[in-house]
C-alpha cells in the first residue's frame, strides 16, 4: 500500500480516528496538520487556482 497523507485538524474526528486506524495495523501514513484559519493551497485546491486566474465564484 502506498503511504497515504491525511490533511487534518486537532478538531477533525475523522481523520483522528482514520490515524489510529493506521496506526494500529501498522498503516504508513503521514499526518499534516493545517491552521484553518491560514488554509494552505492544497486545502484550497481548486478554488486558489481560480483565484490565480482572477476568476470569480
Amino acid at each position: 500500500m502506498d503511504n497515504l497523507t491525511l490533511i487534518s485538524h486537532r478538531l477533525y474526528p475523522y481523520v483522528q480516528r482514520a490515524a489510529i486506524s493506521l496506526s494500529e495495523k501498522g498503516g504508513a501514513f503521514e499526518r499534516i496538520d493545517i491552521d484553518l484559519a491560514d488554509k494552505p493551497r492544497l486545502v484550497l485546491g481548486d478554488f486558489a487556482a481560480r483565484q490565480d486566474a482572477g476568476v470569480e465564484g
